[in-house]
């Protein structure tokens, strides 16, 4: 991201397709888990981020695609202005 601001909304199924594309998950029962692929993500609904700051860092074995990278990007939608933080634990049970 060129310029900085706020994680508005992430997508979580967007992420997931673009690591299953990678190796990381599987389309159907019989394809391959490659346990050297995946992404970290660095930041969540609500954090600031500076210009040309990793939100996330991804690992593959040369089989990076542009569709991956449009995947990801399409996953994310940023704010300037402040994003309230959701919660990590919604609730307890018992």
């Amino acid at each position: 991201m060129d310029e900085s601001g706020y994680i508005k909304h992430i997508d979580a199924e967007k992420i997931g397709k673009a690591a299953m594309m990678l190796g990381a998950g599987r389309a159907t029962k019989d394809d391959v888990i490659d346990h050297s692929v995946g992404l970290i993500m660095h930041k969540k609904v609500g954090d600031q981020f500076e210009s040309r700051e990793a939100i996330l860092t991804l690992y593959h074995q040369n089989n990076m695609r542009d569709e991956i990278i449009e995947t990801l990007k399409s996953a994310f939608v940023f704010s300037k202005e402040k994003v309230e933080k959701i919660p990590t634990i919604l609730g307890m049970i018992g």
